[in-house]
């Protein structure tokens, strides 16, 4: 069913097209129980490109807080095109056994991350995921560390086109070439709750490629 701010209704019972009994907006909940559910929801919401990006939370292991094999597959499943998926490394994604400072470091240590990030998809059965629905996986990390990231001043020209100014410019450094390439197709924050702080929209503090993003963060971790 879908629960919105004025009415519930089931997704059997939804108009098709969408009409005046109910709105998508704030406070819309839709609790899924299979990929045709998902499909009927996706459709609703105008959902209907050939890529789709997918922002998942791959933070560590702990259970629950990452978005693990059964909801992505459910996910893939129910797109109707090809997704791209997007995440960056992560300083809980491993299993240990590598000291070294993330703030300045880590870059000298990417082969060690490359290594943890696939056991994590391998022992999370995520890689079987990816395989079986031809999906891509885009590591923002790894995309701006090989110098695959847009120009800067591509990427402020496209902001300034939407009346969009960066106040730290260096933002504008951290846009995969993917991205621009697949321009306008749909974003899906698909994130798992983690902490105070990791729910839609701050889900995609992720990509931004450092694996340590405390600079990032404001005074404190709920800015």
């Amino acid at each position: 069913c879908v629960i919105g701010p004025e009415a519930s209704c089931t997704m059997d019972i939804l108009p098709r097209p969408l009409g005046p009994d109910l709105a998508y907006g704030p406070g819309v909940i839709a609790e899924i129980v299979d990929s045709d559910g998902l499909a009927r929801l996706l459709e609703h919401a105008g959902l209907a490109a050939e890529r789709v990006f997918v922002k998942v939370t791959w933070h560590g292991y702990a259970p629950g807080t990452f978005t693990d094999a059964a909801a992505l597959d459910q996910l893939l499943s129910a797109l109707p095109g090809r997704a791209i998926v997007l995440e960056g490394h992560s300083t809980g994604r491993n299993v240990g056994g590598a000291a070294f400072d993330w703030d300045s470091d880590a870059r000298a240590h990417r082969a060690w991350l490359r290594d943890q990030e696939a056991e994590f998809l391998r022992r999370t059965g995520l890689a079987d995921v990816l395989a079986r629905h031809r999906a891509d996986y885009v590591n923002v990390t790894e995309a701006y560390w090989d110098g695959a990231c847009a120009p800067r001043a591509d990427v402020l020209g496209l902001l300034a086109e939407r009346g969009v100014r960066l106040a730290d410019e260096a933002l504008a450094d951290f846009v995969p070439e993917v991205v621009l390439a697949h321009r306008g197709a749909p974003l899906i924050s698909f994130a798992r709750f983690k902490g105070p702080t990791r729910l839609g929209i701050s889900n995609c503090f992720g990509l931004l490629p450092p694996p340590l993003r405390s600079r990032f963060h404001g005074p404190t971790i709920d800015h």
